[in-house]
């Protein structure tokens, strides 16, 4: 992928950090490309774009061990990697 264009702030750096992040692997440059709307948020960082650059992703609060979370992870894992005999 070359390009990752986000049409609006998605809400988190992480998850703009994620998106862009798509754009340039393996060695290869990539484009990013924020479409900011008139959403106070993306306005925000229109007006102050090192904010959007330089601040650190936000930290992630998650209970590993809650049923939900575990289950939903062992799907994903078993789905990514069988379990082979």
């Amino acid at each position: 992928l070359d390009c990752s264009i986000s049409l609006g702030f998605p809400g988190s750096i992480a998850s703009l950090r994620q998106q862009f992040g798509r754009a340039g692997r393996a060695g290869r440059s990539g484009v990013c490309i924020l479409v900011a709307w008139d959403d106070p948020a993306d306005q925000f960082f229109v007006r102050r774009p090192l904010e959007l650059t330089m601040r650190r992703p936000e930290s992630v609060a998650v209970a590993p061990a809650a049923a939900p979370v575990l289950r939903a992870q062992l799907q994903c894992a078993a789905a990514e990697r069988p379990l082979e005999s």
